[in-house]
């Protein structure tokens, strides 16, 4: 008996970038009888606007709507709510595709933590310009391909040290080599909406290693000037802020390093630039966690707000948002 390809849904990030996310985010739940928010995944990407989270309930996903999804460059996020073991997107033999995706940081209890292809015709799956890497599973951490058709990868980057299976994988101009995430979640605490994957200066899959094209979803991150830093007017050496997970739930971590051993304060703002909270952050280096909550202790709503280290030359001013 021939079996439709499959997808094993934790955590896949299927994102791009976008500097202006709307105030507010949400969350669009899609159960697989139709009944949430949207009635299939696609018509839920297709609700969403950038910051949103479209969450896969349990169950098998099939028919229209529910494969070939087209994310149209949204920033967004799609994972499910329990893991690869509880929520399936069943192709019904319509060839799998990916471009332009990074799957990372999922976990299956068995096989193909990244992607676990199915039986199939006699056609392969197939990826371009896209990252599988730092995925969890016993066997065939990455990619499980049973047993038939494979994989083709086009301009991809792959650790095929986690690629099992029956049908082979055909890699063609792709690289295995780490993509160099900037703060990466540990995949083992997949299903989590932690991390951040957008690239370090140094990483292979930036158009400046690649020859012209991107690799993955996210653009360079870390201390560079695009993907993560929202302005700032430094020199080298000065204020440097990240924030990580981002967007947060529950609470954000926001790292610091300071030109010199005072203490300089981290403002959080709202859109309309009041502070809404005023934390410490103390020389050289470290660590300082906002729980989203203002100065009275009130949880402040979902949206974007911005964390501020520093005044006039040299401060860093960083975007974050708190969904659901």
């Amino acid at each position: 008996m021939r079996r439709s390809p499959r997808i094993d849904l934790a955590m896949v990030f299927v994102l791009s970038l976008s500097l202006s996310p709307p105030a507010f985010s949400r969350t669009w739940d899609v159960l697989a009888d139709g009944t949430g928010d949207a009635p299939t995944i696609q018509a839920g990407i297709d609700s969403a606007a950038a910051g949103d989270t479209v969450l896969v309930h349990d169950g098998i996903f099939t028919g229209p709507g529910n494969r070939g999804l087209v994310f149209g460059g949204k920033a967004i996020v799609l994972r499910s709510v329990s893991g690869p073991e509880e929520t399936v997107i069943d192709c019904e033999g319509v060839r799998l595709e990916f471009r332009h995706t990074t799957v990372t940081g999922n976990r299956a209890f068995l096989e193909g933590g990244g992607i676990h292809g199915g039986y199939y015709y006699d056609v392969p799956h197939r990826g371009r310009q896209s990252i599988v890497w730092g995925n969890c599973a016993p066997f065939a951490a990455e990619i499980y391909d049973e047993p038939w058709p494979g994989f083709v990868l086009e301009l991809c980057d792959v650790d095929t040290s986690g690629f099992t299976g029956w049908g082979g994988i055909c890699l063609i101009e792709s690289i295995c080599e780490d993509p160099l995430f900037c703060d990466p979640a540990d995949c083992s605490n997949a299903p989590t909406v932690s991390g951040d994957y957008s690239l370090d200066a140094a990483s292979p899959c930036l158009p400046a290693q690649t020859g012209g094209y991107r690799i993955g979803v996210y653009g360079q991150g870390c201390d560079g000037a695009t993907g993560v830093a929202e302005g700032n007017d430094r020199p080298d050496g000065l204020f440097r802020l990240r924030a990580f997970p981002n967007p947060f739930t529950g609470e954000v971590s926001l790292r610091y390093s300071l030109p010199e051993t005072a203490r300089r304060p981290i403002l959080v703002y709202d859109l309309r630039g009041r502070v809404v909270r005023t934390l410490e952050a103390s020389g050289p280096a470290g660590v300082s966690t906002w729980d989203g909550e203002d100065e009275s202790g009130r949880a402040v709503p979902p949206g974007v707000y911005f964390a501020r280290i520093g005044s006039g030359p040299g401060e860093e001013i960083h975007r974050i948002m708190r969904v659901h």
